[in-house]
């Protein structure tokens, strides 16, 4: 099957009606209609989606067919649409597809003709709210056009199971007349060579690698299965799939298992969207979220909450990450007015087979889950029974892995649900573990949802207990939208708490890696816990009024609003909280030279403390907490090991200074994320800086321009937006018409420019 990208060519427009084409924009996909709107404060999708608006699109595309293309089978693939679409070739309708994070297809042949073709697709989401987060509209994910003979392996009926051994077990699926054809099914190394290879007229083969090399988080070793059919010897259909060899396991005596070595779970919960890009969706994007989590300790993610991007799973494949995939926010009752729960019933059997079917080839997905917080999760609508009729369609396409399904408040009253599961999810309820495994010491359990400032106790419940098998924080990855569940407010305003979120708050701040792909502080302190750093960090919280030093709270998704900062022109004498994070038992702070004090790595002090709505907690191992009168100049951490953490005040703002992620990147659709500091004359991020930055850029497209400030709402589009902490991000997109030139320039400081270079 002869598989092509179908994302250039197209065309929108907003609207119901189709007007004239020439009133369409060109577009190349993804393409996402709701981050190129403004935000809105009236705007329906409320904080849950960020203020975003919604609307109708319209996407046209046309193109040409053969006439010998007209004697095979063609596909189109929709990786995702948000959300409603509907599908029409030359005047007919394809098909309906309501839920926005599955993918699907549709075979064109019976509405194609040789010649000029028209591809019309549309996208609704009027109808708001309609999700919990910003969900994006429009065709965010690729497409793509798939031929074939008549004769030829059906889309997504490959399926694969593998032993420690070196069995593997394949099958796959035929359309057409296979009447006198044979399937050859061969595995190649990743240097080409053959290490396995069956022949015969069945579907169903077994094949044997002798010392294979397993696939895991540590080595993420893949193979290539080749499968083809055959007629009297010749290939007349062929598809390679990226395959690894390995086994998952899991009870409640020896815990999670890979290739039978026991494994905890360093876990992050991920949403589907990308950012400042929005919820559009590239290979580099989602291979960018994953690199990010593997350098910050992770080892696993949780797609929240809905089937991920191909490309997510392709580079958690490559790079090594666990991952449980998840199918729904909601079953038969509605979270939101226009969720999920208006098609749950008629289409649930269609997704959950989309998603099992798609992605039972990864192996980095280890675990499938059918579902979160779900309205019915105590008992109400069905509850036990839909659980039931889920998790058994799930094994039936798919047994290799085990499921779960993660509940908010756990209690008696859903141990009816947790029966149907092969992994009972526990969000928020850490303190559970213990008791309820004296109930029921046969299941297992994960920490499906559990927030940043309780990651020491909740890890070292996990790291301490074999019936419980991870950890996934909310959230790895910080997100737009459920506006400002995590951010920081005082005592004072404790009454208006619920205002909190209002706008022109648009980003959760929580994550401990930020929109834009910055770690934030909490990210260095999971690092010291997890043993990636082995040196002190320094973060100093916002100077506010001083009796607001002693109230500063936050909500339970948050961390305290502190940055890596000694800029504080204007405070001098006055008392800044520093939070330092470190190894070992101790650590020292000093100022200019001079000791500031020394503290333990448990701290008492009842300034300390982080608030929440109330409850008060303790700072947590690894952390201390100093009062330090600001002056000028260098401050720095020592731990116990020597190791060392230093900030200082910066000169006078000089420059804008440019920093790609990558030096080289691919010729055609790739992307660079430049970070993009004011500086001063010696090249120190000046953190303070709030400057203007204007854009150029040849030969190259630049996509988006953002920070992490989560009530920024200057547009993510154009050619200009303002540093927040003195930087910004910078999304540039190639286009295949060579090196790319970006330029940056502000009022009063010193531009800057680099050269991207791009090859095919």
């Amino acid at each position: 099957m002869k598989k092509q990208e179908f994302n250039h060519g197209w065309y929108f427009g907003f609207g119901h009606a189709a007007p004239d084409h020439r009133e369409y924009i060109a577009v190349t996909l993804p393409h996402d209609f709701s981050i190129l709107q403004p935000i809105e404060k009236g705007c329906p999708s409320r904080r849950d989606g960020g203020y975003f608006p919604g609307g109708h699109g319209i996407y046209i595309k046309s193109f040409e067919i053969s006439d010998g293309e007209m004697e095979k089978d063609c596909y189109i693939e929709f990786e995702g649409i948000y959300m409603n679409a509907e599908v029409w070739l030359n005047g007919n309708l394809l098909g309906r597809h309501p839920y926005g994070y599955t993918s699907f297809y549709y075979k064109l042949n019976p509405y194609l003709r040789p010649g000029k073709n028209e591809l019309k697709v549309t996208a609704d989401n009027t109808s708001l709210p309609n999700s919990r987060w910003y969900s994006g509209s429009g065709i965010y994910r690729p497409v793509w056009l798939y031929t074939a003979n008549r004769m030829h392996i059906a889309p997504r009926s490959i399926a694969v199971k593998t032993d420690t051994g070196g069995r593997v077990e394949v099958s796959c699926e035929i359309e057409g007349d296979s009447a006198g054809t044979d399937v050859r099914y061969s595995i190649f190394d990743d240097r080409g060579n053959t290490v396995a290879s069956a022949t015969g007229s069945a579907t169903e083969a077994e094949l044997n690698v002798r010392s294979p090399r397993l696939w895991n988080d540590l080595d993420p070793y893949l193979y290539t299965l080749r499968t083809e059919l055959l007629r009297g010897g010749e290939v007349i259909d062929s598809t390679d799939t990226s395959i690894g060899i390995r086994t998952v396991e899991v009870d409640a005596v020896n815990g999670l298992r890979i290739n039978g070595k026991p494994v905890k779970l360093k876990g992050g919960c991920v949403h589907h969207d990308n950012g400042i890009l929005g919820a559009a969706s590239y290979p580099r994007s989602e291979e960018r979220k994953v690199e990010l989590l593997k350098a910050s300790g992770y080892n696993a993610v949780r797609c929240a909450h809905n089937p991920p991007s191909p490309s997510f799973l392709d580079a958690c494949d490559r790079l090594g990450m666990y991952v449980i995939d998840e199918a729904f926010d909601a079953w038969r009752q509605p979270k939101m007015p226009y969720d999920y729960h208006l098609f749950f019933d008629d289409w649930w059997e269609r997704d959950i087979a989309s998603m099992v079917k798609r992605d039972r080839c990864h192996p980095s997905v280890i675990i499938w889950s059918i579902g979160n917080e779900v309205a019915e999760q105590y008992g109400t609508s069905g509850c036990y029974e839909t659980a039931r009729k889920l998790s058994a369609m799930v094994r039936s396409i798919d047994a290799t892995r085990p499921v779960t399904q993660a509940i908010n408040g756990v209690g008696r009253n859903t141990d009816g649900t947790f029966e149907t599961l092969d992994i009972a999810g526990y969000n928020y309820d850490y303190h559970k573990y213990e008791e309820d495994h004296a109930l029921f010491p046969d299941r297992v359990m994960v920490g499906s949802e559990t927030v940043p400032k309780l990651a020491y106790e909740n890890w070292s419940v996990v790291a301490s207990l074999p019936y419980v098998v991870g950890d996934f924080v909310w959230t790895s990855i910080d997100y737009l939208g459920e506006a400002g569940i995590g951010r920081t407010y005082y005592a004072e305003e404790y009454e208006i708490h619920n205002r909190l979120y209002d706008f022109p708050w648009n980003k959760a701040n929580c994550g401990d890696i930020d929109v834009c792909g910055f770690k934030r502080p909490q990210s260095y302190y999971r690092d010291i816990m997890w043993g990636v750093r082995d040196k002190p960090y320094i973060a100093v919280r916002r100077p506010v009024d001083d009796d607001k030093l002693k109230t500063e709270c936050t909500t339970f998704w948050g961390w305290n609003d502190n940055l890596p900062s000694w800029d504080f022109t204007g405070y001098e004498g006055r008392t800044m909280l520093v939070d330092v994070y470190a190894p070992g038992e101790n650590v020292r702070l000093f100022l200019n030279g001079r000791l500031v004090g020394e503290k333990p790595l448990y701290n008492n002090d009842d300034r300390s403390v982080y608030f929440n709505h109330g409850e008060t907690r303790v700072m947590p191992r690894y952390a201390a907490l100093f009062e330090v009168p600001y002056e000028p100049g260098e401050l720095v951490a020592i731990g116990d090991n020597g190791g060392s953490f230093s900030v200082k005040t910066s000169g006078k703002p000089a420059a804008v200074t440019l920093t790609p992620d990558r030096e080289t990147i691919g010729a055609d659709g790739d992307l660079c994320y430049v970070t993009v500091e004011v500086t001063d004359f010696n090249r120190n991020p000046c953190r303070s800086a709030a400057d203007m930055i204007y854009f150029s850029v040849d030969n190259g497209r630049l996509l988006a321009l953002g920070t992490s400030n989560p009530k920024d709402t200057e547009p993510y589009t154009g050619n200009a937006h303002s540093v927040y902490d003195g930087r910004l991000m910078a999304v540039v997109l190639s286009d295949g018409r060579g090196d790319i030139r970006l330029r940056a320039m502000a009022d009063n400081l010193r531009s800057d420019e680099i050269v991207i270079k791009t090859e095919s």
